[in-house]
């Protein structure tokens, strides 16, 4: 309905032949007075940027020769309204539409705006806002929880720069953070040669809270910061997928362990409107004792020789065992998440 369309353009249209307090029409003794307007949508189809021709009107003297032009608003003469290039980059970097093909479909649908042109507006808008990314910068390093993860990323002419100096680290990498800072939720992505911990060192440099933050991330070292301390929670995730994986080979005993991993899951499901502190005494109350019962499990199959160290499964328990610490992180600090798949 026209309630859920707040971005629609608004047209009223008056009825030409009647207006409050005329007799009625119909039957001639009523006066008429004014009701709930009737409601009709109408869809157009447009290019995604508009673009408004402005002429002005011009007169020249046939003695002097001297020009009269009509005036137009300084917000007219500027070339670009802001939100033209929001639009742009929201098209490209929201919606991920190459800047090629938005100027085709532009050209496509009258109002043509070339790549290169796009590419530069959208250069424009980002120098205009880089002071709140910096801003954020400062806001998320100061949260109480941080999730960090890398994946590839390519950026041709910074691996072209690897290959021809020769470089050691040949790895582009995309990082993705998010810092829960109180009731906000901050989303940060760093591209380039650095791995996580290094784009957290570089963060946590801005850091005042002299409170250790929590990071949550997979295992692997690179996710640690170097500089900055933290107090590290790992992946419970990785650690049931460990077990998940060899479910065909190992039978009863994976269904088991998977069993045992998704009470406490479940557990967490229901700490879901309780603050920190219960959330921590309700694992601690129901979650510490399965995880202490499968570990014993797991020593006693392990001591039995049911599970060889060195077989697939007995290496899953040892990446539970290596780093169970971790693992269970949220059994001993408010606020420790379970797992990193936000």
């Amino acid at each position: 309905g026209k309630d859920d369309m707040p971005g629609a353009e608004r047209v009223f249209h008056k009825l030409e032949d009647h207006k409050k307090g005329d007799l009625c029409p119909s039957c001639l003794v009523g006066k008429l007075y004014p009701v709930k307007p009737g409601t009709f949508i109408h869809f157009t189809g447009r290019s995604p940027l508009q673009a408004t021709v402005h002429e002005t009107e011009k007169l020249r003297c046939n003695a002097c020769g001297k020009y009269f032009e009509a005036e137009l608003d300084e917000e007219l003469k500027k070339k670009y309204h802001p939100s033209a290039d929001v639009a742009i980059a929201v098209q490209k970097y929201a919606l991920g539409v190459p800047f090629y093909r938005c100027g085709k479909w532009q050209n496509d649908l009258g109002v043509p705006l070339a790549p290169s042109t796009q590419w530069e507006r959208s250069e424009h808008l980002s120098n205009s806002v880089f002071p709140v990314y910096k801003y954020l910068l400062t806001c998320a390093a100061e949260g109480e929880l941080f999730h960090a993860d890398d994946t590839k990323n390519r950026i041709l002419d910074l691996q072209k720069e690897i290959k021809k100096n020769k470089e050691q680290r040949v790895g582009v990498y995309t990082t993705a953070i998010i810092s829960k800072v109180k009731d906000k939720v901050i989303n940060l992505f760093f591209t380039g040669r650095s791995y996580a911990a290094e784009n957290l060192d570089r963060l946590l440099a801005h850091r005042i809270n002299e409170n250790n933050a929590i990071l949550m991330s997979d295992a692997l070292r690179l996710n640690l910061p170097r500089k900055a301390s933290v107090l590290w929670a790992k992946c419970f995730g990785h650690a049931r997928r460990n077990f998940f994986d060899y479910r065909d080979k190992y039978g009863q005993m994976v269904t088991y362990i998977i069993r045992q991993i998704g009470k406490i899951y479940h557990n967490d499901k229901k700490t879901i409107k309780m603050s920190d502190d219960q959330r921590l005494k309700y694992h601690q109350k129901h979650s510490a004792p399965i995880l202490i019962k499968l570990r014993r499990w797991a020593l006693k199959k392990i001591y039995l020789k049911k599970i060889e160290p060195n077989e697939e499964l007995g290496e899953a328990f040892g990446y539970f065992f290596n780093h169970y610490k971790e693992l269970t992180l949220f059994l001993r600090v408010p606020g420790a998440p379970i797992d990193n798949s936000v």
